[in-house]
């Protein structure tokens, strides 16, 4: 005799719908909508862990060209005029976050994509006038760490 044998099946652990093992994410339900944007998603708080997660439909969106550079400009490109601290401090971090989550089919588009020409928006970040953003620094010096380490990785597997 099973311990969840006296359970319902609506009051089961293993129960379909949100439970302690399975939650609904509003993300989810962003992305099933089909009808969002970029800044949608970078305003979701469980964006990185479904990054990280590897979510299809998720990583299938920011796996896109523009998307990542569209990733690329918040994390090297001052905000013009923001609205609020959402545009000008959650974007960059966010985008950071999910160029550093060493998903491949994001890395291979950074590098790789239209001979170079993200690599280059994102180097035009060290051509700013001073004084350069100190948080903006911060998220240029962890992605330019973050593929130098994951090139690294890649190389010695050679």
């Amino acid at each position: 005799m099973s311990i969840f044998s006296g359970f319902h099946d609506e009051a089961s652990v293993w129960a379909k719908g949100p439970s302690l093992f399975n939650t609904i994410s509003p993300l989810n339900d962003l992305l099933d909508s089909n009808q969002f944007t970029l800044e949608q998603l970078l305003q979701q708080d469980d964006l990185i862990q479904e990054v990280k997660t590897r979510n299809e439909k998720l990583l299938e969106f920011l796996s896109q060209e523009h998307i990542i550079l569209k990733l690329v400009e918040y994390v090297t490109k001052p905000a013009q005029n923001p609205q609020d601290d959402i545009e000008l401090l959650k974007y960059p971090y966010v985008s950071c976050e999910v160029l550093c989550c060493d998903i491949m089919s994001i890395t291979d588009i950074l590098a790789t994509a239209s001979n170079g020409k993200i690599v280059g928006v994102f180097l035009e970040f060290l051509d700013l006038p001073a004084p350069l953003n100190p948080l903006l620094c911060g998220y240029f010096e962890k992605v330019t760490l973050n593929g130098y380490s994951l090139s690294s990785l890649i190389g010695s597997r050679d």
